[in-house]
């Protein structure tokens, strides 16, 4: 199991941010070795890269990530900052509510 926890460090030094995977099962199946990798989700606004460059599905290839498409992620937004919103009438006697 050692190996595979090597192989987990090994795999995040060359993403994002050193981003890296969940977990590492290993299972035998048929008398074959079998590893399934969980991977965590990418992050809302940053493209992941792997080895600097950026990559995307199309159908079952595995191609560039093309700029539009590295614009669009980088627009997403992780979370509103409600902080900085303007409550139309509002008082400071309003009562907040969550």
């Amino acid at each position: 199991m050692k190996s595979l926890q090597k192989l987990k460090y090994d795999l995040s030094q060359h993403t994002t941010d050193r981003n890296t995977l969940r977990d590492i099962f290993e299972l035998e199946v048929e008398g074959k070795r079998v590893l399934m990798f969980q991977i965590p989700a990418a992050p809302r606004g940053i493209p992941m890269a792997w080895q600097g460059h950026f990559y995307a599905r199309r159908g079952e290839s595995l191609v560039a990530l093309d700029m539009s498409k590295y614009e669009e992620i980088r627009r997403q937004t992780v979370n509103e900052d409600w902080t900085a919103e303007v409550v139309a009438d509002a008082t400071i006697d309003d009562t907040l509510q969550a």
